[in-house]
């Protein structure tokens, strides 16, 4: 017996052949797109006060037993809604009148006498709106006497002022020597 074997079938074996890198290409991406258009965010401004209480101080107080003075203002820019005893008055007895425009009479009488630093009234305004300017705080025609020796009183002012578009002060002040 003739044995005949058949020629082996050739096996393909893969190899790997060196070849050039090809070239990235670009995707294409779809940009985000605005849905809709954001509101304007109001920034909030805080409302300039329409009123302000400022305070007359005393300043070197020693058994006053009448006081009187007249605080000039700018009418245009205040309006004076009330006077009020202050802390330094105590139980004195406080008269006011705002019949002449741009200013304020003011007078008290105590018959133990205001002894001390601090207000002696505090005068309430109402302030117009749109106005930046300030408004100096004067006093004039400032009298005071000695509620024991009935002696008048040596006595200096310094002026105050509003300031208009943020409500902030300075108060006047009767110093007495």
């Amino acid at each position: 017996a003739v044995l005949t074997l058949a020629a082996p079938t050739p096996t393909v074996t893969p190899m790997l052949l060196p070849t050039s890198t090809p070239a990235p290409t670009a995707i294409p991406r779809s940009l985000p797109r605005a849905t809709s258009t954001p509101e304007p965010v109001a920034e909030l401004v805080p409302a300039a006060p329409t009123m302000v209480q400022v305070p007359i101080n005393l300043k070197g107080a020693d058994q006053i037993g009448s006081l009187e003075l007249v605080l000039a203002y700018e009418p245009s820019l205040l309006e004076v809604i009330e006077v009020v005893t202050g802390d330094l008055a105590g139980d004195a007895i406080i008269e006011s009148n705002v019949s002449t425009p741009g200013k304020v009479w003011i007078g008290m009488i105590d018959a133990v006498g205001v002894t001390g630093d601090g207000a002696v009234v505090v005068v309430s305004f109402r302030m117009t709106e749109g106005n930046l300017a300030n408004s100096p705080l004067s006093l004039e025609e400032v009298s005071g006497y000695n509620a024991l020796t009935l002696i008048d009183l040596l006595s200096s002012s310094s002026p105050g002022l509003v300031v208009m578009n943020d409500g902030s002060y300075v108060s006047p002040v009767v110093a007495f020597q």
